[in-house]
């Protein structure tokens, strides 16, 4: 009993490791640059913005208002980001699992204490199976959260390449409403719902791209029995190939020579449905290789 309480000590150090922080401190202070910005940040800039007089742009054009606007308010989300990403680890990542184990560890603790040693391996139990769901839950967090964040960042930037090549164009080319509705791509792309969607879109575009690939692969076309038992003579010798055999009939039958290139030489075959079309992929075996098809 006195070695359990010797080890609730141990678990308080435990999380007080937990509360090592992610980030340093921030040499700047995020509201007074927001408060600065205010003026970029209301909607009285579309106004001004449309202004036909000058002076309420403060003698600014309209191509560079529009330009400090969108500046103003790419920095204003990425203020905003880069608390939510601060805010994310002070909430998840390290600081639950350990929390999680102390709260397991002192109930496991009171109870051996208030119940004795007859229901000891119970709490024991418990303590166990609630200390896996902590880890499970936890881990899990800790192993999704940083590729949802890198796929946040990744997407933000795609954006903002898309707002700064606007912006070092004409207005009539890239007017404000055109830049604002970026803006707020860019804001979606580092929120959590925003990076699962473009997660399962990329996903889809794979899997579709896949498939495409898989159907040109195993389809056989029809073709007459004796070019059949040509072709698949032509697929089985090909596939022994070593690597620079590969490429160079891959160039002789103008296929791409990619981390693909059996699959492309395979498509090749594949599509030689008439006996005119396969010849000429069995002419060049025969160059290359000196390989009767």
């Amino acid at each position: 009993m006195n070695k359990l309480f010797q080890m609730v000590p141990l678990l308080f150090l435990l999380a007080g490791c937990a509360s090592l922080k992610a980030y340093p401190d921030v040499s700047t202070d995020s509201s007074a640059e927001l408060a600065a910005m205010t003026k970029y940040l209301e909607a009285s800039a579309i106004t001004k913005y449309d202004s036909k007089n000058a002076s309420d742009r403060d003698g600014l054009s309209q191509q560079d208002w529009r330009n400090l606007v969108v500046n103003a308010r790419v920095r204003a989300i990425d203020i905003h980001f880069n608390e939510f990403q601060q805010q994310l680890f002070r909430e998840g990542i390290g600081f639950g699992l350990v929390t999680d184990w102390v709260v397991l560890g002192l109930n496991a603790a009171g109870t051996l204490a208030a119940r004795g040693t007859a229901n000891a391996l119970a709490a024991g139990s418990a303590g166990l199976v609630g200390g896996k769901a902590a880890f499970d839950k936890n881990i899990f967090f800790d192993k999704t959260l940083p590729t949802l964040l890198a796929n946040m960042v990744a997407k933000r930037k795609e954006v903002l390449v898309t707002i700064r090549q606007g912006l070092g164009t004409d207005v009539k080319d890239y007017p404000l409403m055109l830049a604002l509705t970026h803006l707020d791509t860019y804001y979606d792309a580092g929120t959590i719902p925003g990076t699962l969607t473009a997660i399962a879109a990329d996903a889809g575009a794979t899997a579709k791209k896949a498939d495409t690939d898989l159907k040109t692969l195993l389809v056989i076309t029809a073709a007459p029995e004796e070019l059949q038992k040509r072709r698949a003579k032509a697929a089985t010798f090909v596939k022994q190939l070593d690597q620079k055999s590969l490429q160079q009939l891959a160039q002789s039958l103008n296929v791409p020579r990619d981390e693909d290139t059996l699959g492309n030489v395979l498509a090749e075959i594949s599509k030689a449905n008439k006996t005119e079309s396969f010849d000429i992929i069995a002419q060049k075996i025969k160059i290359l290789f000196n390989e009767e098809i």
